[in-house]
């Protein structure tokens, strides 16, 4: 309930205060397409007071692929793997603009669903935490934890007043935390099935201990804004 209270925070002070902004005779709204490493994105932004705007973001990509093992030393089929990559965010930003012109300096937070998603069909034998089994199926998940605070810099002020096109770049950090891994495997002989539980759980202890070092996501997009 706390990350959700924290985040609930981070929007409220790019949409209530933007409120108030919108009272203020001078505010403008400008909205931006973009793209980027958080994948396809639009934002809504209002200006507030002098040189500070809030900023609300969105972005999505998804991609799937298979990719097939190598054959076997008997020729046989060695299986296939199905990764698919699904990046999700929505974002509350507040942006300072110190010199009144594009440059700015951003922070929020995100609600982080970006994630990848393994299936795969196994033919033979398997080496989980050092052992070999025979399993009817296998997955798991790499996701991240769901808040992630926000800082960057960025060019571009959509709810400027000088003109109604203008260019946006945004370069960041999202401090997504250490990824988390999950696992599941079913064994083709259900008497090793206990067995296997427990290869799975230290080998995903080991892959988040190799992975722990990766608890920054970086962001760069280019976008193209426009002020109503």
């Amino acid at each position: 309930m706390k990350k959700v209270r924290l985040f609930v925070l981070a929007v409220g002070m790019a949409l209530g205060v933007a409120g108030l902004g919108a009272a203020d005779a001078r505010a403008e709204v400008g909205a931006t397409l973009k793209v980027g490493t958080l994948g396809v994105g639009a934002d809504v932004t209002v200006g507030l007071v002098e040189q500070l705007n809030a900023r609300v973001n969105l972005n999505y990509f998804s991609y799937s692929t298979t990719v097939t093992g190598d054959k076997n030393d008997d020729g046989s089929e060695s299986g296939s793997l199905s990764p698919k990559l699904t990046l999700m965010t929505v974002g509350g930003l507040l942006d300072w603009h110190p010199f009144s012109q594009g440059f700015r300096i951003s922070a929020g937070a995100y609600l982080n669903k970006n994630k990848i998603d393994l299936t795969a069909d196994v033919k033979g034998t398997v080496d989980i935490d050092d052992k070999e089994y025979t399993l009817s199926d296998i997955g798991g998940t790499v996701d991240f934890k769901s808040l992630a605070p926000y800082v960057g810099l960025g060019y571009g002020n959509a709810a400027g007043e000088n003109g109604n096109w203008h260019f946006s770049f945004d370069l960041g950090v999202l401090f997504s935390g250490s990824p988390r891994v999950s696992l599941h495997a079913t064994a083709s002989d259900p008497s090793v099935q206990a067995q296997l539980d427990q290869s799975i759980a230290e080998e995903v202890k080991n892959t988040e201990d190799d992975m722990s070092v990766f608890t920054m996501y970086p962001v760069l997009s280019l976008g193209v804004s426009y002020r109503f």
